[in-house]
């Protein structure tokens, strides 16, 4: 066999060599470990949009809160006025309460208004 042959051949292994080590400590050192790191930024993901959602819906139960016991939305839902919805229920207002979907039900469940707003 040649010297060129044999150059060729040592350099082909050690390249392949090379490559197989360089993939083994890339498999058991740095993918666990990007695996570890995209778990955490998923996790904290997650808990941002949790922490967002708890939050809308804290917003929205204030303001349920506050229709609910206003005198005007109680005479409204008895004997309902379109005056009433004119004036409280525009789209600025929807916009400013940060809701899409505005519904009043009587006390028997039937429903008295209902709007959706995009």
């Amino acid at each position: 066999m040649s010297l060129r042959k044999k150059t060729l051949l040592f350099v082909s292994i050690t390249l392949v060599g090379l490559i197989v080590a360089v993939n083994i400590v890339t498999r058991r050192t740095l993918l666990p470990q990007f695996a570890q790191l995209e778990e955490k930024e998923v996790r904290d993901d997650v808990e941002r949009v949790t922490n967002a959602l708890n939050n809308e819906q804290k917003l929205l139960n204030a303001s349920i809160r506050d229709n609910s016991t206003w005198d005007e939305a109680y005479r409204y839902v008895a004997h309902p006025t379109s005056n009433f919805v004119e004036n409280n229920f525009s789209n600025e207002n929807l916009v400013i309460l940060r809701v899409n979907l505005v519904v009043f039900f009587d006390t028997s469940g039937r429903l008295i208004y209902g709007r959706e707003f995009d």
